[in-house]
């Protein structure tokens, strides 16, 4: 089931799916219920070009939620799992890049978003649900910082989302310009909405 799970939202252009029991993390602690402690977190994300590629809309304020949400929903309808979003549309703040660390996913960079193995800076948190179906953990294999034989080319820049241009690790995944606007976009709008808040 799990295997076909992964394959499913491979397809859809999620080519990142990990999963545990929610309470083996520790960052969601205080976040959780004990209810929710006990059932399966799935973090779904995707690196590189391949969900921008897939996703059928590009227009309006928040596309990739909207197309994750509804992806999350007809996985559930598929599979028959009941779920609980946590991530994007919940009232919850999510430390997603923890949750990334705690899979081993990921690597704290000098300009402010994670790194990941295989995407570098080139990837995305995209979705976060609980199911009470259980699951195998899927930590991935821990691995070095390429941060700390680098000559950090990006600290030249101010603005995270310039200085992930700069980046050279994993430099082959980097998204499209229109890709890359359409982040640009959302994150200074989110950054206004902090801000103003």
């Amino acid at each position: 089931m799990q295997n076909k799970l992964k394959d499913y939202l491979k397809e859809k252009g999620f080519n990142i799916c990990l999963t545990a029991k929610a309470g083996s993390i520790s960052c969601l602690n205080s976040l959780l219920s004990i209810e929710e402690k006990e059932k399966t977190l799935v973090l779904i994300g995707s690196g590189g070009k391949t969900l921008w590629e897939k996703l059928p809309q590009k227009k309006g304020e928040h596309p990739i939620d909207e197309y994750t949400l509804q992806t999350m929903r007809e996985l559930a309808q598929f599979f028959s799992l009941d779920h609980e979003v946590l991530y994007p549309d919940n009232q919850r703040i999510l430390p997603l890049q923890q949750i990334g660390r705690h899979f081993n996913l990921s690597h704290p960079s000098p300009f402010g978003p994670d790194l990941s193995f295989e995407f570098g800076p080139w990837f995305g948190f995209r979705g976060v649900f609980l199911t009470s179906l259980p699951m195998t953990e899927t930590i991935l294999t821990p691995w070095d910082s390429p941060c700390t034989p680098c000559p950090r080319p990006c600290l030249q820049e101010k603005e995270f989302y310039l200085a992930r241009r700069l980046c050279p690790f994993r430099s082959e995944h980097q998204y499209t310009n229109e890709q890359q606007e359409y982040h640009s976009r959302v994150l200074k709008a989110e950054l206004s909405k902090w801000q103003n808040a």
